[in-house]
């Protein structure tokens, strides 16, 4: 079965293109890492979770491309959400503009809504740090 949607496009930029232009900033990357945390704790499994599929508008953030997203009865499990982050961090056209301070902001956001122990958010952190080439902070 195929599932098509037609919706009237969000306005603002994606995180993408702010990332790409220099005007991702380390505030709005600590509020999207709280944001990947919500969704998390709430069970939301998105797959297309990536900058392109984030919207900033007047500093509230969207998802689009939603179709792809999965809802389980709670929170994620700690591989289900270190396979998200890959699912993040997957766009090799991100990968030059996500410099080490936005990383650092990004998860400190995650660690700081994420209902994970203080080992798991360490393994996280050096799991992305290390898909991107950074070494800790």
């Amino acid at each position: 079965p195929h599932t098509i949607a037609i919706y009237e496009p969000l306005p603002g930029d994606t995180l993408r293109q702010l990332l790409a232009n220099g005007r991702a900033d380390r505030e709005l990357c600590y509020r999207v890492g709280v944001v990947i945390a919500r969704l998390h704790r709430l069970g939301v499994l998105f797959r297309s979770l990536h900058p392109g599929n984030i919207i900033v508008n007047d500093g509230r953030l969207g998802l689009i491309d939603v179709l792809d997203m999965q809802f389980h009865g709670g929170s994620l499990w700690r591989w289900t959400r270190r396979r998200n982050w890959l699912h993040f961090l997957r766009c090799e056209v991100d990968q030059p503009w996500l410099k080490p301070e936005l990383i650092d902001e990004l998860l400190l956001g995650y660690a700081d809504a994420a209902d994970l122990p203080a080992s798991e958010l360490e393994h996280v952190g050096s799991h992305v740090r290390t898909l991107l080439g950074h070494s800790p902070s």
